[in-house]
């Protein structure tokens, strides 16, 4: 279901957010409306809907404007993807780590900001 989020998942943002360590998603799709019915959107202060400014992923034009937005370099970002060779290979571009989703819930992981 679209609707719902893992936990683990869920569990990252929330220990992210508590740590004050700022969050964004970069999407194609109209991301904002999902985050919405998930009551998650006021975790994340950016988000770039990529169809918004003219390119799709592959093209790490959105991941680009998040990262100003937000502050960081790319090296200094972590992106969360659910589609391995259209975000890894944006990512890689531009010299961003990348993570599957689906490889959250064997993340063992300690946030430190």
């Amino acid at each position: 279901d679209t609707n719902q989020i893992n936990l683990k998942t869920k569990r990252l943002i929330l220990q992210t957010s508590e740590k004050n360590i700022p969050m964004g998603i970069v999407s194609d799709n109209r991301s904002i409306e999902k985050l919405k019915q998930l009551q998650l959107q006021d975790f994340f202060s950016v988000i770039v809907n990529c169809r918004d400014i003219g390119t799709l992923k592959p093209s790490p034009e959105g991941l680009l404007r998040a990262c100003s937005q937000l502050g960081f370099l790319p090296s200094q970002v972590l992106y969360i993807g659910d589609r391995s060779r259209v975000d890894d290979r944006a990512c890689f571009e531009i010299g961003m780590h990348f993570l599957h989703i689906e490889n959250i819930d064997r993340l063992e992981y300690e946030i430190i900001p």
